[in-house]
């Protein structure tokens, strides 16, 4: 689908409508940003859309510090395709979490010949992200040379200008504490020692922990 998108592009560079031209002010963007990945956890982060005019297909390419965080799933965002809508999406869609790469792109499928186009603002792709290590941060750098939005009904290529974005990592917190004796012989000596305190962590790299009292 790609390689289809490309040709059409490239046979009509020459003759881009001027309805593509007015479209400089369009942007693409990871939104939130910074966002945030946990290590025992699942988060969201989309490449948002701004100001667009007739987009049908788009082809993004993406790369993230594959050390710090993994991206877990990749899907369409809302804008483009909305409930209920289908789409065709490219053979070579995948996620490299070696490399630290994302490529996804898609096509809006119609009926009759007619696509219905997107106009306005939204997500394109959503990416589901988890931390691999935590306090630690990670660009997620769109690649605007090689990533594409295209109105395909004109065949034309929508220029863009875009921001890359930012995810930190941080540890979950421990989830329960444990006291091993709770109890001591009375009139013993002052400093004598009750038992000891532990925690329950889902991250194994975290082993050091602080014991507070709490005012009851």
């Amino acid at each position: 689908l790609f390689g289809l998108i490309t040709l059409l592009v490239f046979l009509f560079a020459g003759v881009m409508s001027s309805s593509a031209l007015a479209q400089a002010g369009t942007t693409l963007a990871i939104d939130p940003t910074p966002a945030e990945a946990r290590t025992c956890s699942t988060s969201t982060v989309s490449v948002r859309v701004q100001d667009v005019t007739n987009l049908t297909a788009f082809h993004l390419e993406l790369s993230f510090d594959a050390s710090k965080i993994e991206v877990t799933a990749v899907a369409p965002g809302s804008f483009l395709i909305g409930e209920g809508e289908t789409y065709l999406p490219e053979i070579t869609n995948a996620v490299d979490n070696s490399l630290g790469t994302v490529v996804w792109g898609l096509a809006k499928q119609g009926t009759d010949g007619n696509p219905n186009p997107a106009t306005g603002s939204g997500d394109l792709l959503v990416l589901t992200v988890k931390a691999k290590v935590a306090n630690a941060s990670s660009a997620l750098t769109i690649d605007g040379s090689a990533s594409m939005l295209v109105d395909w009904p004109d065949a034309q290529v929508i220029p863009f200008t875009d921001t890359d974005g930012t995810i930190n990592t941080r540890s979950c917190a421990p989830t329960d504490i444990a006291l091993s004796n709770a109890s001591v012989a009375e009139n013993q000596p002052g400093n004598t020692v009750v038992g000891s305190l532990s925690a329950t962590d889902p991250d194994a790299a975290d082993t050091s922990f602080t014991y507070t009292f709490a005012d009851l």
